[in-house]
Protein backbone atom coordinates (compact mmCIF):
# COMPACT_ATOMS: atom_id res chain seq x y z
CA UNK A 1 0.00 0.00 0.00
CA UNK A 2 1.05 3.77 -0.92
CA UNK A 3 2.91 5.27 2.22
CA UNK A 4 0.26 8.23 1.60
CA UNK A 5 -2.59 5.88 2.24
CA UNK A 6 -1.20 4.34 5.22
CA UNK A 7 -0.21 7.84 7.01
CA UNK A 8 -3.97 9.22 5.87
CA UNK A 9 -5.63 5.92 7.13
CA UNK A 10 -3.62 6.05 10.75
CA UNK A 11 -4.04 9.89 10.90
CA UNK A 12 -7.95 9.23 10.66
CA UNK A 13 -7.83 6.70 13.44
CA UNK A 14 -6.35 8.91 15.87
CA UNK A 15 -8.15 11.44 15.50
CA UNK A 16 -11.29 9.41 15.70
CA UNK A 17 -9.91 8.23 19.04
CA UNK A 18 -9.48 11.90 20.31
CA UNK A 19 -13.23 12.46 18.91
CA UNK A 20 -14.55 9.52 20.80
CA UNK A 21 -15.56 7.75 18.22
CA UNK A 22 -15.04 3.80 18.79
CA UNK A 23 -14.49 2.75 15.16
CA UNK A 24 -12.82 -0.63 16.79
CA UNK A 25 -15.82 -1.61 18.17
CA UNK A 26 -16.15 -4.47 15.29
CA UNK A 27 -12.13 -4.51 14.27
CA UNK A 28 -10.23 -7.78 13.29
CA UNK A 29 -9.69 -10.48 16.25
CA UNK A 30 -6.48 -11.42 14.41
CA UNK A 31 -2.97 -9.59 14.45
CA UNK A 32 -2.87 -6.93 11.67
CA UNK A 33 -2.21 -3.97 10.32
CA UNK A 34 -3.81 -0.90 12.01
CA UNK A 35 -5.00 0.56 9.06
CA UNK A 36 -7.20 -2.44 8.60
CA UNK A 37 -8.76 -2.61 11.89
CA UNK A 38 -9.42 1.18 12.61
CA UNK A 39 -10.46 2.67 9.35
CA UNK A 40 -11.14 0.75 6.41
CA UNK A 41 -12.98 -2.13 6.93
CA UNK A 42 -15.25 -4.04 9.45
CA UNK A 43 -14.70 -8.06 10.09
CA UNK A 44 -17.60 -9.86 9.02
CA UNK A 45 -16.32 -13.14 10.45
CA UNK A 46 -14.52 -16.23 10.17
CA UNK A 47 -14.66 -19.92 9.03
CA UNK A 48 -12.43 -22.66 9.82
CA UNK A 49 -12.83 -25.55 7.45
CA UNK A 50 -11.26 -28.26 5.27
CA UNK A 51 -10.16 -27.85 1.48
CA UNK A 52 -11.38 -30.88 -0.89
CA UNK A 53 -8.00 -32.29 -0.23
CA UNK A 54 -8.51 -32.09 3.49
CA UNK A 55 -6.09 -29.64 4.47
CA UNK A 56 -7.36 -27.34 6.86
CA UNK A 57 -7.41 -23.83 6.83
CA UNK A 58 -8.99 -20.61 8.16
CA UNK A 59 -10.12 -17.68 6.59
CA UNK A 60 -11.21 -13.80 8.40
CA UNK A 61 -13.67 -11.92 6.13
CA UNK A 62 -14.10 -8.13 5.58
CA UNK A 63 -16.13 -5.85 4.29
CA UNK A 64 -15.35 -1.70 3.59
CA UNK A 65 -16.96 0.61 5.98
CA UNK A 66 -17.33 3.77 3.31
CA UNK A 67 -15.55 2.10 -0.11
CA UNK A 68 -17.68 1.49 -3.25
CA UNK A 69 -16.60 0.42 -6.43
CA UNK A 70 -17.16 -1.99 -9.62
CA UNK A 71 -15.85 -5.22 -9.62
CA UNK A 72 -12.06 -4.97 -11.01
CA UNK A 73 -11.58 -1.94 -8.44
CA UNK A 74 -13.02 -4.06 -5.88
CA UNK A 75 -10.09 -6.90 -6.93
CA UNK A 76 -7.39 -3.64 -6.65
CA UNK A 77 -8.92 -2.51 -3.09
CA UNK A 78 -8.92 -5.70 -1.76
CA UNK A 79 -5.14 -5.81 -2.54
CA UNK A 80 -4.18 -2.33 -2.11
CA UNK A 81 -4.38 -3.59 2.20
CA UNK A 82 -3.34 -6.73 2.10
CA UNK A 83 -6.50 -8.27 1.44
CA UNK A 84 -8.14 -10.91 -1.97
CA UNK A 85 -11.75 -10.64 -3.39
CA UNK A 86 -13.73 -13.17 -1.37
CA UNK A 87 -13.33 -16.89 -2.80
CA UNK A 88 -14.83 -19.83 -1.34
CA UNK A 89 -13.13 -23.06 -0.98
CA UNK A 90 -16.15 -25.51 -0.68
CA UNK A 91 -19.67 -25.82 -0.48
CA UNK A 92 -19.58 -25.75 3.60
CA UNK A 93 -17.74 -22.20 3.17
CA UNK A 94 -20.03 -20.64 1.17
CA UNK A 95 -22.88 -22.22 2.90
CA UNK A 96 -21.42 -20.75 6.28
CA UNK A 97 -20.74 -17.47 4.57
CA UNK A 98 -24.30 -16.67 3.84
CA UNK A 99 -25.40 -17.38 7.22
CA UNK A 100 -22.55 -14.72 8.51
CA UNK A 101 -23.79 -11.90 5.87
CA UNK A 102 -27.67 -12.70 6.70
CA UNK A 103 -26.71 -12.28 10.85
CA UNK A 104 -24.54 -9.01 9.88
CA UNK A 105 -26.07 -5.93 11.40
CA UNK A 106 -24.25 -3.54 8.70
CA UNK A 107 -25.32 -5.61 5.50
CA UNK A 108 -29.47 -5.22 6.88
CA UNK A 109 -29.15 -1.19 6.29
CA UNK A 110 -28.27 -1.51 2.39
CA UNK A 111 -30.77 -0.93 0.29
CA UNK A 112 -32.55 -3.58 -1.33
CA UNK A 113 -31.56 -5.24 -3.65
CA UNK A 114 -28.24 -5.91 -2.18
CA UNK A 115 -25.02 -6.95 -3.93
CA UNK A 116 -21.66 -7.49 -2.38
CA UNK A 117 -18.95 -8.31 -5.24
CA UNK A 118 -16.84 -11.53 -4.75
CA UNK A 119 -14.13 -13.02 -6.87
CA UNK A 120 -15.82 -15.31 -9.18
CA UNK A 121 -15.89 -14.73 -13.37
CA UNK A 122 -17.51 -16.67 -16.39
CA UNK A 123 -16.77 -16.39 -19.96
CA UNK A 124 -19.63 -18.83 -21.52
CA UNK A 125 -22.31 -16.14 -20.90
CA UNK A 126 -25.67 -17.30 -18.66
CA UNK A 127 -24.64 -20.07 -17.13
CA UNK A 128 -24.90 -22.06 -13.84
CA UNK A 129 -22.03 -24.08 -13.59
CA UNK A 130 -19.59 -22.50 -15.64
CA UNK A 131 -17.35 -20.05 -12.98
CA UNK A 132 -14.03 -19.91 -12.28
CA UNK A 133 -11.85 -18.28 -9.04
CA UNK A 134 -9.69 -15.40 -10.90
CA UNK A 135 -6.92 -15.94 -8.30
CA UNK A 136 -6.04 -18.78 -9.46
CA UNK A 137 -8.44 -19.98 -12.31
CA UNK A 138 -9.65 -22.69 -10.62
CA UNK A 139 -13.09 -23.58 -11.54
CA UNK A 140 -16.38 -23.95 -8.94
CA UNK A 141 -16.81 -27.37 -8.62
CA UNK A 142 -19.66 -27.20 -5.77
CA UNK A 143 -23.04 -26.63 -6.49
CA UNK A 144 -23.15 -23.32 -6.16
CA UNK A 145 -25.70 -21.92 -3.67
CA UNK A 146 -27.48 -19.31 -5.91
CA UNK A 147 -30.35 -16.76 -4.92
CA UNK A 148 -34.05 -17.30 -5.86
CA UNK A 149 -34.48 -16.23 -9.73
CA UNK A 150 -30.70 -16.50 -10.03
CA UNK A 151 -28.30 -16.73 -12.37
CA UNK A 152 -30.25 -14.17 -14.60
CA UNK A 153 -30.28 -16.33 -17.42
CA UNK A 154 -30.46 -14.57 -20.68
CA UNK A 155 -28.57 -11.53 -19.82
CA UNK A 156 -24.80 -12.25 -21.53
CA UNK A 157 -23.18 -9.38 -19.83
CA UNK A 158 -23.15 -10.17 -16.05
CA UNK A 159 -20.15 -11.90 -16.53
CA UNK A 160 -18.84 -11.26 -12.35
CA UNK A 161 -19.96 -12.56 -9.39
CA UNK A 162 -21.64 -11.73 -6.23
CA UNK A 163 -23.19 -12.58 -3.39
CA UNK A 164 -26.79 -11.02 -3.01
CA UNK A 165 -30.38 -10.18 -1.66
CA UNK A 166 -32.64 -9.25 -4.64
CA UNK A 167 -35.48 -9.11 -1.74
CA UNK A 168 -36.24 -8.14 1.78
CA UNK A 169 -38.53 -11.64 1.51
CA UNK A 170 -36.10 -13.79 -0.27
CA UNK A 171 -32.62 -15.33 1.06
CA UNK A 172 -28.82 -14.55 0.26
CA UNK A 173 -27.25 -15.98 -2.22
CA UNK A 174 -24.75 -16.31 -5.91
CA UNK A 175 -25.62 -13.72 -8.08
CA UNK A 176 -23.99 -13.20 -11.57
CA UNK A 177 -23.87 -9.75 -12.26
CA UNK A 178 -22.95 -6.86 -14.38
CA UNK A 179 -18.51 -6.05 -13.57
CA UNK A 180 -19.01 -2.35 -14.58
CA UNK A 181 -20.36 -0.85 -11.84
CA UNK A 182 -20.77 3.41 -13.63
CA UNK A 183 -22.59 5.18 -10.40
CA UNK A 184 -19.93 2.88 -7.74
CA UNK A 185 -23.06 1.57 -5.66
CA UNK A 186 -21.52 -1.90 -4.94
CA UNK A 187 -19.87 -2.57 -2.15
CA UNK A 188 -17.65 -5.80 -2.26
CA UNK A 189 -16.18 -8.80 0.54
CA UNK A 190 -12.53 -9.10 0.88
CA UNK A 191 -10.84 -11.85 2.73
CA UNK A 192 -7.19 -12.86 4.55
CA UNK A 193 -6.41 -16.82 4.80
CA UNK A 194 -5.19 -16.88 8.31
CA UNK A 195 -3.81 -19.98 7.77
CA UNK A 196 -3.77 -22.94 5.67
CA UNK A 197 -2.00 -26.32 7.35
CA UNK A 198 -0.59 -29.04 4.55
CA UNK A 199 -2.76 -32.32 4.21
CA UNK A 200 -1.78 -34.81 7.58
CA UNK A 201 -0.37 -38.02 5.96
CA UNK A 202 -1.18 -41.02 8.23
Amino acid sequence: MPKIIKLILVFLSIISKLLGDDLTSESIVCDGPAYINDVAFLNLGIYRGYMSDGSEYQKSYFIPRTLKADWAQSKGLCKAFDLELATYETINEALTFLKIIENFNVTAVLPTPKYLYIDGFTISGPSKTDWYWTKNGNKILYNIPWAPYEPTIGDYNENCLSIGKNRLDLAWGFNDIHCQNENKTFIFICQRMDFHLPTRVN
